[in-house]
């Protein structure tokens, strides 16, 4: 059985266990009569895929040829399950979405499309120096080959209630360029019942009104927070670094803003975790939080990611969504398949309204603050500090021994540190990469 078959085997016996449905079809919209049909699957269940909606019927009126059903599904309990039943069954849809990190975990499993000649070095349509080099380089397998196509360029960032910050006496454009101003603001911001900060003497942690800040969503919290400290999950030599003691510190640091400081509410999943954000000053999330944010807090504000780490390292983690072509694709469906990628990638502007920064530099360069009042901020940050996550074909499962051990600790009521899981979460991680050594 190869490498493939087993990773199937395992994602769908996962699957199984939480009760998925992977036959679902999900969100579907149907675009266009032409006669080269197109199945195009993706994960965007929230407003951000009815964004999608209208740009592919724009691009089946403009290519009136071709006509796109759209499934969208959850990402972990439809998606992938879906997705790698379809791949091992030579059966997959013409198109379909995921991210950068991805990339190398399907590649390995041999079932995607070399997309290096939708690039303009390549005599494509895609101008290749238009594309962030950082998402480029991402995307490029040792070969050489460019994988895929990026649809954005989304990563973290701060969400400020204003009217939180006004009760507080803070101005909403308030940001922190060191862990101890950033404290110090979470202080100012956090109050209590009866009116106190956290820095009063008076202030009561048990009657907390308003929350100062936010521990972040584990992945690209803590990514960002190893890369503004120059530091990793590993080494190039396949050595996990969990165990080092300035990451189990830095991690520390940040639990410590619920536990020691109670500035910070303790964690409550990805989902769960934005209804607490109408009560909290500083929400820490992702540019994908624009349609949450816009419709939930009347007064608020999109400010880049504080540097909580060395003096001047503004790094955040960034990422992508990405098309992908099966690597069977073939005749009129694979021309009219790149057609479509070469389409998306020029409307990235269109796809801006959802949140995202678009993939392209020119296009984040020329996004007008008024219509896109998060986008345009997070996009000129990524621009300039954006970290994308290193590759490793067993990324998930590496994921979940670091977002495991945060959890755990995080979700403890305070009663487990950092230092007690992270090296326990070491060992696990390189165990995976000794299997690749």
């Amino acid at each position: 059985m190869n490498r493939f078959r087993i990773l199937l085997v395992i994602m769908l016996l996962l699957a199984a266990a939480v009760g998925v449905a992977a036959q679902d079809d999900g969100l579907v919209s149907e675009a266009g009569t032409g006669e080269i049909q197109l199945l195009f699957w993706n994960g965007l269940t929230g407003p951000d895929g009815e964004t999608m909606i209208p740009m592919i019927e724009d691009f089946v009126a403009q290519n009136p040829d071709v006509s796109v059903r759209m499934e969208r599904l959850n990402w972990t309990q439809q998606y992938f399950p879906k997705l790698l039943a379809g791949l091992a069954a030579g059966n997959p849809p013409d198109i379909f979405l995921m991210h950068e990190y991805e990339m190398t975990q399907f590649n390995q499993m041999g079932v995607l499309r070399d997309l290096s000649d939708l690039y303009s070095n390549n005599g494509g349509p895609i101008p290749i120096d238009d594309v962030s080099p950082a998402i480029i380089d991402s995307l490029t397998d040792p070969d050489g080959r460019i994988m895929g196509v990026p649809l954005d360029f989304h990563g973290y960032g701060e969400w400020h209630n204003c009217d939180l910050f006004d009760a507080a006496g803070v101005p909403c454009d308030t940001v922190a360029t060191t862990p101890d101003e950033y404290l110090d603001l979470a202080k100012k911001l956090t109050l209590d019942g009866n009116g106190n900060n956290a820095h009063s003497d008076d202030f009561d942690p048990d009657n907390i009104v308003q929350w100062g800040t936010s521990i972040f969503w584990y992945r690209p919290g803590f990514l960002t927070a190893l890369a503004q400290n120059s530091m990793s999950w590993a080494d190039d030599m396949g050595n996990a670094l969990l165990e080092d003691q300035a990451i189990i510190d830095t991690m520390q640091w940040f639990q410590d803003l619920e536990c020691v400081h109670h500035v910070a509410p303790p964690p409550a999943g990805f989902d769960r975790y934005r209804a607490l954000s109408i009560n909290m000053a500083i929400f820490n999330h992702g540019s994908w939080a624009w349609n949450f944010v816009s419709q939930n807090v009347p007064n608020w504000m999109a400010l880049p990611y504080p540097a909580l780490g060395e003096e001047g390292n503004h790094a955040v983690w960034a990422s992508a969504h990405v098309f992908y072509l099966p690597i069977q694709a073939e005749g009129k469906r694979l021309e009219a398949s790149k057609r479509f990628l070469a389409y998306m990638s020029d409307a990235g502007l269109d796809w801006a309204h959802s949140g995202m920064p678009p993939a392209r530099i020119s296009q984040i360069e020329n996004m007008d603050p008024e219509v896109y009042p998060s986008a345009s901020v997070f996009g000129e940050n990524l621009l300039a500090n954006g970290v994308f996550d290193r590759q490793h074909r067993n990324w998930l499962e590496i994921e979940a021994q670091y977002a495991d051990a945060m959890a755990r600790a995080f979700e403890s009521e305070c009663e487990v540190s950092m230092a007690d899981v992270f090296p326990e979460a070491n060992a696990r991680i390189q165990r995976i990469l000794d299997r690749y050594k």
